[in-house]
């Protein structure tokens, strides 16, 4: 059964297509900041050598906060890389459904986007929601 909200954008206090991160989304983003942040400096660990994101806003910006100002070496610099299929489930609850390629790139300048990224999301579908067998295989 489908929950009437999930195939809403919101309920006109809160949106939750394409959901921004919650304070509680923040905090946890930004205590991996610390983590992250506090292994590179004391434990001298590599950071990674390149990085992918969903196209989601929530998966967007929870890298962003959790990357920024975190030393990275100077040849793997973070600009992630926009991955379409890197995403949870595709269809139907609107929180799976992604911005437009130009607000993603207005709200992420610089971060790079895997070819064939097209504009609109085409992958979400209003009607049909993608099975756990398709997801698994995906």
């Amino acid at each position: 059964m489908q929950c009437y909200w999930a195939l809403k954008d919101g309920n006109g206090t809160s949106t939750w297509a394409d959901a921004h991160l919650t304070s509680e989304g923040i905090a946890q983003a930004v205590k991996a900041n610390k983590f992250w942040t506090k292994m590179v400096t004391e434990q001298k660990i590599t950071t990674p050598e390149s990085y992918y994101s969903s196209p989601l806003y929530r998966c967007l910006d929870t890298a962003r906060i959790t990357f920024s100002g975190v030393k990275t070496d100077d040849r793997h610099p973070f600009v992630p890389t926009i991955k379409e299929l890197f995403r949870e489930g595709i269809g139907r609850h609107t929180c799976d459904r992604r911005s437009t390629k130009t607000f993603i790139k207005e709200s992420f300048p610089g971060w790079k986007f895997e070819e064939g990224f097209t504009e609109a999301d085409e992958l979400w579908d209003p009607v049909l929601r993608e099975s756990n067998s398709a997801q698994d295989a995906r």
